[in-house]
């Protein structure tokens, strides 16, 4: 259970660095992530207008039928911002929990060798990519840029996360299986 703590602390770790890597360093997102052109002006209309913080949808009820503008926006009112390092806390619990999850679900190194177990965390990242943006991109109108992006970017995350883990979880025994 120790093992499995640590190891899941080390992928959260992992998952963290490459979101800094993959979101800052390589603008992975830069083509799918906008700015408004006058910021300044588009926060007043939202602090006058919006309901607190929370997600807004523009319109209320949606036409659907493409006559209507059409925004999702997450609106945090000015002081309200978590501060960095609370965000940085909180992203490696949620790492740290997701890695502890999937590893008890692959139950450490079932064997197959080295590429099947990094293999089986990519898919793991594959499948939390594709559920969580599918549905963004399917009710919301994401981008199917972003939709793709945002799997590419959880299966490159979590294979990362795949080497690391399983070379620490390889017995000795398993040492000459590929």
């Amino acid at each position: 259970m120790t093992k499995r703590l640590l190891l899941s602390l080390l992928g959260s770790v992992i998952l963290f660095f490459w979101g800094f890597v993959g979101h800052v360093l390589i603008g992975l997102y830069d083509p799918v992530f906008h700015h408004f052109d006058n910021e300044a002006a588009v926060a007043e209309v939202l602090e006058e207008n919006a309901r607190g913080a929370g997600i807004h949808y523009l319109p209320a009820v949606p036409a659907r039928d493409g006559t209507q503008a059409e925004a999702l926006i997450n609106f945090v009112p000015a002081g309200e911002r978590s501060g960095f390092g609370a965000m940085v806390g909180r992203d490696l619990l949620i790492g740290t929990v997701a890695v502890f999850v999937v590893l008890t679900l692959l139950g450490g190194n079932r064997g197959g060798g080295f590429a099947r177990s990094v293999g089986r965390f990519s898919l793991a990242g594959f499948v939390l990519g594709f559920v969580v943006h599918a549905y963004l991109w399917n009710w919301f109108d994401f981008p199917a840029l972003y939709f793709g992006l945002s799997v590419l970017d959880h299966v490159i995350g979590w294979t990362l996360v795949g080497l690391a883990v399983t070379q620490l979880l390889r017995s000795p025994r398993n040492d000459t299986e590929t």
